[in-house]
């Protein structure tokens, strides 16, 4: 097949799901689904059909007509005809199958169904969209959480991705790319497409339908990256599953009401067990923290998106080589020009603002690498500096254990670029996040601080604006995420 088709779903008759293969002026109907749909028996697989004389000499005529190249099998008969009848065995697991056109599909039922051919037929005259499935729409409270639930022909559940995603408090982005990364626990649903759902009689854009078990999964990864959310809201259903059930096995009624008001005190209750972003040193704490929050709010109070005092990345760099440089700071002081190279030749990989010396943490030799930006770092940073790969060519360069990419500003990132951060957390190959200029700075006063006390007045002056700027309210929570630094076996 040369033809890229999209997946789709043609409709729904008799309680099965019925796949299509789409192209803006073809479609392909899968004739399996069609027998399944209709309890057809082994009498009538289609590969049998398919061997017919009268079939045989049908494909003949449209491969000729169409001036089409025909695929035979080992006993000389056709077995493909591109664009009329192919057997997909590769791309969308779920999509796998053989796919007949409108014509030979309904010649291929009328063998065994005069309803399913009729339905057949009138669903090539009356459904243009062939993608949405008409639902019932009910909504269903978990304790205080109100979400929507769709309830589909074959009395399978659904619900929408982007609800999914803004109950535990992220974007609808962040629940695509969880469906693309190689995350264990998106693996299983690894090129699923989703459907489109509507509700009987509405109007509008219908949403994307998420199965329950694949929202589950972006739950339970949610909660592992530390989205506390997520963590209260699983484990609060995992409890009132476990009730229901021992309610119901000692006799016991209980009210929704009452399971509503349990899932609430559960949900309260239960402490988020989330990893913290924290590379020890000494007594201090280096965290990485992306911040939830949006540019747009930022010029609100920054007109120009630049905190005073930090107007130019020049200005970022020469405060920061200077808090560094005292005595206590070494073995991190950060020394700008430090030029990384790939593959051991003298092809700079566009040389980051900091990379640090080699740091032995726990008896794992450690370099950090850091890039400084003036406002807030977005989508667009995020992308350029995952695609220098420096984390990898300072690993290979310095002969680490492991490196760590941090992007500095003096607000953090919005949320489009902690989604392609945490995708690229989930490479496991990357460490990678995001700080603010005050955490930074606040690392190195640490240091400073707990072993040069009679400078501290002097030190407190050069840095006052590292140290007191405000993270205005918008974006003042900061969602932490994991990059563990293992300790030495």
């Amino acid at each position: 097949m040369t033809d890229k088709y999209e997946d789709k779903i043609f409709g729904v008759y008799d309680g099965t799901l019925i796949r299509c293969k789409c192209l803006p002026e073809r479609i392909l109907i899968n004739v399996t689904d069609l027998k399944k749909a209709s309890e057809a028996t082994s009498k009538y697989r289609f590969d049998r059909w398919r061997s017919s004389n009268d079939v045989q000499e049908y494909l003949k005529s449209v491969s000729k007509k169409n001036k089409i190249k025909p695929i035979k099998n080992k006993k000389g008969l056709i077995s493909e005809v591109p664009g009329v009848l192919e057997i997909i065995s590769g791309g969308n697991r779920l999509f796998q199958g053989t796919y007949a056109n409108p014509e030979l599909a309904k010649l291929y039922v009328r063998e065994f169904s005069g309803n399913c051919c009729q339905w057949l037929s009138d669903q090539l005259l009356d459904n243009k969209d062939n993608n949405v499935i008409k639902a019932k729409k009910k909504s269903i409270l978990l304790g205080h959480i109100e979400i929507d639930v769709y309830e589909i022909p074959t009395g399978e559940y659904r619900l929408s991705q982007t609800q999914v995603a803004n109950i535990v408090k992220t974007d609808e982005i962040s629940f695509r790319r969880f469906m693309t990364s190689n995350s264990p626990e998106a693996l299983p649903y690894k090129g699923y497409k989703f459907d489109k759902i509507q509700e009987n009689g509405a109007q509008g854009r219908p949403p994307n339908a998420v199965p329950i078990r694949i929202a589950v999964a972006f739950w339970t990864k949610e909660s592992i990256k530390g989205n506390e959310i997520a963590s209260r809201l699983l484990g609060a259903c995992a409890v009132e599953s476990i009730k229901r059930r021992a309610d119901k096995a000692f006799g016991k009624k209980i009210s929704d009401d009452e399971y509503n008001e349990h899932f609430k005190e559960n949900y309260k209750s239960i402490i988020a067990d989330c990893p913290k972003s924290l590379i020890n040193y000494q007594k201090s704490q280096l965290k990485i923290a992306v911040f939830d929050g949006d540019s747009r709010k930022i010029k609100k109070d920054y007109p120009n998106g630049i905190i005073p005092d930090f107007t130019t990345k020049e200005k970022i760099i020469e405060r920061l080589v200077l808090i560094s440089s005292y005595d206590e700071c070494k073995p991190w002081q950060l020394v700008p020009g430090r030029e990384l190279f790939r593959n051991g030749l003298k092809k700079n990989a566009k040389c980051p603002d900091f990379v640090s010396n080699v740091i032995e943490i726990n008896e794992k030799k450690v370099i950090f690498i850091f890039q400084i930006y003036a406002g807030v770092i977005g989508a667009t940073n995020a992308e350029q500096i995952i695609g220098r790969k420096y984390s990898r060519i300072a690993k290979k360069q310095y002969d680490v254990d492991y490196s760590f990419l941090f992007l500095v500003s003096p607000i953090g990132a919005n949320t489009s670029a902690k989604a392609i951060i945490e995708d690229e957390l989930e490479t496991e190959e990357v460490n990678i996040g995001v700080l603010t200029i005050k955490q930074l700075a606040e690392f190195y006063y640490g240091l400073i601080s707990k072993s040069n006390p009679q400078n501290m007045k002097k030190i407190n002056k050069s840095f006052k604006p590292f140290l007191e700027y405000k993270i205005f309210s918008p974006i003042q929570k900061a969602v932490q995420f994991c990059i563990e630094f293992p300790t030495a076996s």
